[in-house]
């Protein structure tokens, strides 16, 4: 009994602090960026969840700061990959979502030679056919708090 309520508690206190009540101003535009995606032929690649939930998600994400000194919680980060394959596709996609949220953190890129991002939260994941390729767009966050640099050697 005392390990299924800790497990209960455990997964009680790991949910994600994202509360925040979107705005009808931010509603607007959250439709408005659905409406192009759908327009661009881009479809939910998550079975389940429709664009609009995910981009309501992605703007949570964005919203979210840091209580003690008001800074953005998390590094939010889009990028493509395209393939014939879906698996190759989202690997670029991912692979690119890390290249440009490391550039986003550091300014002096001579002197890291490799971040570690931590955790990897994939916020939107989407699809839309190109000719014979499958292309994918990722939205990714990174906790800025599980950011680590590893500086170069010589």
């Amino acid at each position: 009994m005392r390990r299924i309520l800790s497990i209960i508690l455990l997964s009680i206190l790991t949910i994600s602090p994202l509360y925040a009540e979107i705005s009808k101003k931010a509603l607007k535009e959250v439709k408005r960026e659905v409406k192009e995606l759908k327009a661009d032929d881009w479809q939910s690649a998550i079975t389940g969840t429709t664009i609009e939930e995910q981009a309501i998600k992605v703007y949570e994400y964005k919203e979210a700061i840091s209580s003690s000194d008001g800074t953005p919680i998390y590094i939010i980060v889009t990028a493509e990959g395209k393939s014939i394959r879906d698996n190759i596709a989202q690997a670029m996609a991912l692979n690119n979502c890390k290249t440009l949220a490391a550039q986003s953190i550091h300014s002096d890129k001579a002197q890291v030679a490799k971040s570690q991002l931590g955790r990897t939260i994939v916020l939107m994941k989407l699809k839309r056919e190109v000719g014979h390729n499958v292309e994918i767009r990722l939205t990714c966050a990174f906790k800025r708090s599980e950011i680590s640099a590893v500086k170069e050697q010589k």
